[in-house]
Order: C-alpha cells, then sequence, then structure tokens
C-alpha cells in the first residue's frame, strides 16, 4: 500500500526533481480526472496494475500526439518513488505499456480522425458562435492541415511570402500549397479588426500576416506580449472550439499529420498508405514492405517539409487516420 497519497507524490515530484520541460504536464495529470479515477478503483498510482494504469490513462483522454508524453511522465514518477520511497512493481515494465503498444491500444478505441470530421467541427463552430470567429478558427485549422507544422512556422506568415494566384506561401525551408478555402480566408481574415464581441479585437502582432484576438484594451500594447503568448493563444483556438466525434479535442499536431496523411493518399493511395502504416518495421529495409516503397514515403514527406526521417515516428503520428 502506497505510504503517501497520489497528490502528495506528484507534489514532491514536480517540485523536488521534475525536468523544466515536464512541468506543462503537471496540470494535464494533477486533475479531477485522476482523482476520480483513483476513488473508483481504490488504488494509489503506485499500487495501480498494468490494466488499472491503462485505465488511468484512457481516464486522463490524452490526444493521439501526447499519449506517449503522458507514459512517459508517469512512469518517471513510478520511478522517482521507487527511489526514494519504497519498492514498488513498475507497471511500464510490462510490453502493454509500451509506447507504440500502449498508443496503438487507445487509437483503436476511437473513431479515425479524417478531414470530413473536422470541417463538421467547423460548421458545428458556425452554428453555435459568429461568422468572425469560426472563420478565424478555420483558417487555423486550414494551415495547420495544408502543411505548417507549428506556430514558428505560422509566425513566418507575411503578405510578401502569400502567392494567391499560385495558391502557395513561401517560409522559411519550403513552400507551402494552399487549399482553395485556406486562400479565400487568409486576406479575409487578415482584415478583420472589431470583433464581433465589441470588447475584443483582431490586432496584427509583430507584423505577423495572421492577427491574434486580443481584447481591445490590450491592443496598444500587443506587442509587448512574447512570441510564446502568440502561439499558445493560436493553439487555443483549436482546442477551445474544434472537437472530434470522440468528444476530443482537435489540435495543431493532429492537423498537421492528417494534412500529411490526406497529402499521401492523393498522391499515392490510401491502400498503399495504411499498408505502410499497419506494417511492423523499424526502418527502411526492416519488413515486408518494398525498400522502396518505404523510400516513396520518405521522399514525400521531404517534399512535404516534415521534419523527421524516422519510419518509426512517421508511422507513430499517421497511425491515428489509417486503419
Amino acid at each position: 500500500m502506497a505510504k503517501i497519497t497520489t497528490k502528495e507524490l506528484l507534489d514532491k515530484y514536480f517540485d523536488e526533481v521534475a525536468p523544466k520541460s515536464y512541468h506543462t504536464w503537471r496540470k494535464a495529470l494533477d486533475k479531477p480526472e485522476m482523482y476520480n479515477y483513483i476513488d473508483k478503483i481504490g488504488v494509489e498510482l503506485v499500487d495501480m496494475d498494468v490494466e488499472q494504469m491503462i485505465g488511468l490513462i484512457k481516464a486522463l483522454n490524452p490526444s493521439s500526439t501526447t499519449v506517449q508524453h503522458f507514459r512517459t511522465v508517469l512512469q518517471q514518477i513510478i520511478v522517482y518513488y521507487i527511489d526514494n520511497i519504497e519498492l514498488v512493481r513498475n507497471p511500464f515494465t510490462n510490453p502493454k505499456l509500451k509506447g507504440t503498444q500502449l498508443q496503438n491500444l487507445l487509437i483503436e478505441e476511437k473513431a479515425v480522425l479524417t478531414w470530413d470530421m473536422v470541417k463538421k467541427a467547423i460548421a458545428k463552430l458556425k452554428a453555435q458562435t459568429n461568422t468572425q470567429k469560426s472563420e478565424y478558427v478555420e483558417l487555423i485549422a486550414e494551415l495547420f492541415h495544408c502543411g505548417f507544422c507549428d506556430a514558428d512556422e505560422i509566425m513566418q506568415i507575411r503578405e510578401k511570402n502569400i502567392d494567391f494566384q499560385d495558391m502557395s506561401i513561401g517560409i522559411i525551408g519550403k513552400t507551402i500549397k494552399l487549399s482553395q478555402r485556406c486562400a479565400e480566408l487568409l486576406p479575409k481574415v487578415h482584415n478583420y479588426h472589431l470583433s464581433s464581441h465589441k470588447r475584443y479585437v483582431y490586432a496584427i502582432y509583430r507584423d505577423n500576416y495572421i492577427p491574434m484576438y486580443i481584447t481591445a484594451e490590450k491592443e496598444d500594447s500587443i506587442n509587448e506580449y512574447t512570441p510564446d503568448v502568440y502561439k499558445t493563444r493560436l493553439y487555443k483556438q483549436l482546442t477551445n472550439n474544434l472537437f472530434d466525434s470522440n468528444g476530443d479535442y482537435i489540435n495543431y499536431s493532429s492537423l498537421y499529420w492528417l494534412g500529411f496523411y490526406d497529402y499521401l493518399v492523393e498522391n499515392t493511395s490510401k491502400e498503399f498508405v495504411d499498408e505502410f502504416v499497419n506494417t511492423e518495421c523499424v526502418k527502411v529495409g526492416k519488413s515486408k514492405n518494398k525498400d522502396n516503397d518505404l523510400q516513396t514515403i520518405l521522399n514525400y514527406a521531404k517534399l512535404y517539409g516534415v521534419k523527421t526521417e524516422s519510419i518509426t515516428v512517421i508511422k507513430r503520428f499517421l497511425k491515428r487516420f489509417a486503419r
């Protein structure tokens, strides 16, 4: 039986030894869903067996792109307890809780994420709010789906980078092709100012083409905000407003990798891409797939601007969209 409560353990771990990069995950763990689950099963975190730990992770409901982070942080908390308080069995040594197997288990229980599902989420938002807000969110979703991998890349957009005739945007390292809808929304949203809520405005931040949604009284001092504030607010426009058919929020990473998946399907076939994703392999030449098939994926990844050449990583991120 645990010598301290899970709440006490989390406080000790994050206050004493957790790397600074882990602190953002504290809120993702230290929340009612965790403690409600613990109360339900009557077992503290360090006493959980494999199935109970899987149940906890399900209760915390990580997105497909954050499963690995949840697993890593929880494992380190267990290791901290073992090293500093008492010896207990570490459930993360079980293959079921290995990164890829755990992710596959959680993904298999959810509906496949498709662009049609995202468009339905956008349509639902349009029915619930004003046109400006819904189009602002829609544009951000379109940009990630078209190939912007994160907010840092979106912050590179300037009017001079946009070719509306070619429907593309050139940024450092790559040229991103735009959908028709994305090209339509770009100038429209760029020219937004006073929002329908009156108290808020869409203001240009440090010459970025995509404005920042901010309270009107903060507009004059908008450039005093750090870039991280701009990026966080951009991400929250998605996670606060778009939800898939499972009830999970849709984040920028999911949209980016869905865009790459759709790009691969468009240039090859769904059967080809799904076979690639679902075939076990570690690297080129180590699977049932032909070497040139795997190289085809890597070639398209390079053209799209994917920042990793790891077949394993690419498979992991595409798993959410393939069956």
